[in-house]
């Protein structure tokens, strides 16, 4: 088998901003979009000890919003009822168009894996994902710099695929490895680094840690996540970058 060789990563023009589990701001030269938005201080009627990193009024105007799938932490309804979204586009999964259709959006667009949207320079491509109630996720291409987001996704074989038909420069990976009932519903770090050699990224940001909310053990405390995430790049994959972002961080590529 021969060894994949990469280009040195181009000039950058991408700043990703953490803000808490898989909610990022992603400012790309003309278009500011918001993943997985989700600000409330609980979930489920139990409270979040973590802050979001930048509070819901210092947004800046955005333009696209990508929701990988539906549930309160990851598309937020409460908070973006409180934004002015007439000139926002959001795209979610099937569904998401009877969802939101009352939050005031410019456009809300139902999206299924391979299905594209372009919007001021930047390609977003839905891509499959594996999570209950039918997750998307999401590669964004500015024409210089290809980016992956995987919301809340468990590994998968498909990552294999994505990996063929993009150059991934950044992958954007949740590797909390929750479990509900026993059942995994999240990433491992050692999965989550699966991930990032078969899609073919440089540089890994780590999302979704867990413990955000309903944070008793076993239930969904993983803090360290992203230093074990690190150390096994480390240890297996030195190739691969893992850039660990807190709350409110921001890094450049």
């Amino acid at each position: 088998m021969g060894i994949k060789t990469f280009a040195p990563l181009p000039v950058t023009v991408v700043d990703v901003t953490f803000v808490r589990t898989s909610t990022l701001l992603l400012r790309f030269e003309e278009l500011t979009v918001l993943t997985d938005p989700w600000f409330c201080m609980q979930l489920r009627g139990l409270p979040c000890y973590q802050r979001p990193g930048i509070e819901l009024e210092d947004l800046p105007t955005i333009d696209l919003i990508i929701a990988s799938h539906l549930h309160p932490d990851h598309f937020d309804r409460r908070s973006l009822s409180r934004m002015d979204l007439g000139g926002t586009n959001i795209l979610g999964p099937e569904g998401t168009a009877r969802f939101a259709r009352d939050l005031g959006a410019k456009a809300v667009v139902d999206m299924v894996p391979g299905e594209v949207h372009k919007q001021s320079g930047v390609t977003i491509t839905a891509t499959e994902a594996d999570h209950p109630d039918g997750e998307v996720n999401f590669v964004l291409q500015d024409g210089s710099t290809t980016m992956f987001f995987g919301g809340d996704t468990k590994y998968h074989h498909g990552f294999t695929d994505i990996g063929r038909r993009f150059a991934i420069d950044v992958a954007m990976l949740p590797m909390g490895g929750s479990r509900v009932l026993g059942r995994r519903i999240v990433m491992t770090p050692a999965q989550a680094l699966q991930a990032a050699v078969e899609l073919g990224a440089r540089i890994v940001v780590p999302i979704h840690e867990g413990g955000a909310w309903m944070s008793l053990p076993p239930l969904s405390f993983h803090s360290g996540r992203p230093q074990e995430l690190e150390q096994l790049a480390r240890e297996r994959e030195p190739g691969i970058e893992v850039r660990t972002l807190r709350p409110g961080e921001m890094a450049r590529f």
